[in-house]
């Protein structure tokens, strides 16, 4: 949205409202997206961390007390 388009919207809402009204609903405006910030960074402290790409675990130094599937028992050997 261009700095006229919404110069244009605070002009037809000071019209429609008045000084007193438009102040208030600001205000109201700018605590929701707070409150709604707030909510999404609390939920994506929640959340458990995304699993590793498959380029992650690729990039991996393998853990030498692990062994892979391929030397295990019952391999084939």
């Amino acid at each position: 949205m261009s700095p006229m388009e919404m110069l244009v919207i605070l002009l037809i809402g000071l019209l429609l409202f008045g000084p007193q009204r438009v102040t208030e609903l600001a205000r109201n405006l700018g605590r929701a997206v707070s409150e709604f910030k707030k909510g999404m960074n609390e939920v994506a402290a929640s959340a458990p961390p995304p699993p590793p790409s498959p380029a992650e675990i690729s990039s991996r130094p393998r853990d030498a007390g692990v062994p892979d599937a391929s030397h295990g028992a019952g391999a084939g050997h």
